[in-house]
């Protein structure tokens, strides 16, 4: 596999472009994000076991700090009272028009680091038959592993929020969050 460590860095560091206030901001948590990427994948099979930092336990999920970050300072290993993991990066936008260029970035160039093995399906989230956002999952014929990115939108509270996510984890566990 050919490096593209700088169009996934690129990307991150676009992140910043159209949102730049201090909760906008995202730098590469690595030098060689598309290696981080394949390494996080493979990890998965472990529960992301050797990806673990500093733990903080709730009743059924143990969030643990990745050690190694896709985006610096903004990736957790989320694990389910041991039976299922997942990582994930979340970075907040402030509109809507910040999340879809991100959205756009950030899919092309996971698309592209994960190469033609991989396939993508589009997908629209749905709350309550209400808009709740939009992502892209990738998938590799027997693995059972998914890679997605999506934005969710947030509408309770005062105004909408959104947020722009890389997962990686279960198939099933992101079909659930998709509701």
């Amino acid at each position: 596999m050919k490096s593209m460590h700088l169009p996934i860095a690129s990307c991150v560091l676009g992140l910043t472009l159209s949102g730049c206030s201090a909760l906008q901001t995202a730098e590469p948590g690595t030098d060689d994000s598309c290696g981080a990427l394949q390494q996080t994948i493979e990890s998965y099979d472990t529960g992301f076991e050797n990806l673990r930092g500093k733990a903080s336990n709730f009743n059924a999920l143990t969030l643990y700090r990745a050690k190694q970050e896709i985006v610096k300072g903004r990736c957790e290993i989320w694990a389910w009272a041991n039976t299922d993991s997942a990582y994930v990066c979340s970075l907040k936008a402030p509109d809507d028009e910040v999340a879809r260029k991100r959205f756009d970035t950030v899919s092309a160039q996971v698309s592209e680091c994960l190469g033609p093995d991989w396939q993508s399906e589009t997908f629209e989230r749905d709350r309550s038959g209400d808009d709740a956002g939009y992502g892209i999952r990738f998938t590799q014929p027997g693995r059972d592993v998914v890679v997605s990115v999506h934005t969710v939108v947030i509408t309770k509270g005062p105004g909408t929020k959104r947020s722009n996510d890389l997962y990686i984890g279960s198939p099933g566990r992101l079909a659930n969050s998709a509701q």
